[in-house]
């Protein structure tokens, strides 16, 4: 290494004369402690079923009939389970296609992930916000036919630590006064002997210092 900043191999450097982009050290060198960082864990499921007695004319999700019927069934399957025995662990649940014809949806959706919580638990929580006497139906809206409820397989990522700085590469412009190297004018001339032999020293010992 550098010996407190004081010696390159056998170049003695001015001390404090180390800057690093234009830094001296003490700014530019800082402690880097491992970062800790959690992915929100959720459950997620993937829900299907099929609008009856409304129509889908057009499949654009840029149209305005979509965007209406997106936040309509959306705003409904929110409100199902906000209203559910599964309340307090219900996130969230988003369209994520709709087909045309008697309407096809699928949407996901996410809870919190406790023990209660599987598929099945899901589906009743559905089943039973969405019958009546006269069959299935999502809010007093939309008649429904038929229903299926998939678990998501979702990538959780568990507590992990992470440095920075420990795969990407960067440069740095190191500045540095050597003490021990007298003046010469052949050492401002790159074609010179003198320039090349310190140049290619320098560097070395440079490129030792950072691998060390």
């Amino acid at each position: 290494m550098t010996n407190g900043v004081t010696k390159l191999g056998h170049y003695s450097l001015e001390k404090n004369s180390l800057y690093i982009n234009g830094f001296p050290l003490t700014d530019t060198v800082i402690t880097r402690k491992p970062v800790l960082t959690e992915a929100p864990a959720k459950l997620g499921y993937r829900l299907s079923f099929r609008i009856v007695n409304e129509n889908l004319t057009n499949p654009d999700s840029q149209s305005p009939e979509y965007k209406a019927a997106v936040e309509s069934i959306s705003n409904k399957m929110n409100q199902l389970y906000h209203q559910s025995n599964l309340r307090d662990q219900f996130l969230n649940c988003s369209i994520t296609r709709l087909r045309t014809g008697s309407i096809v949806v699928d949407c996901k959706c996410f809870f919190q992930p406790e023990p209660s919580i599987n598929r099945a638990v899901v589906e009743r929580a559905f089943q039973d916000g969405t019958s009546n006497a006269t069959g299935l139906w999502l809010g007093s809206s939309y008649q429904l036919q038929g229903f299926s409820v998939d678990s998501l397989e979702l990538a959780i990522e568990a507590a992990t630590y992470k440095t920075p700085l420990k795969s990407a590469k960067e440069n740095f412009r190191l500045n540095f006064r050597i003490s021990n190297l007298p003046y010469s004018p052949e050492l401002q001339d790159s074609r010179s002997q003198m320039y090349r032999v310190n140049k290619q020293q320098i560097e070395k010992e440079v490129k030792l210092t950072a691998i060390a």
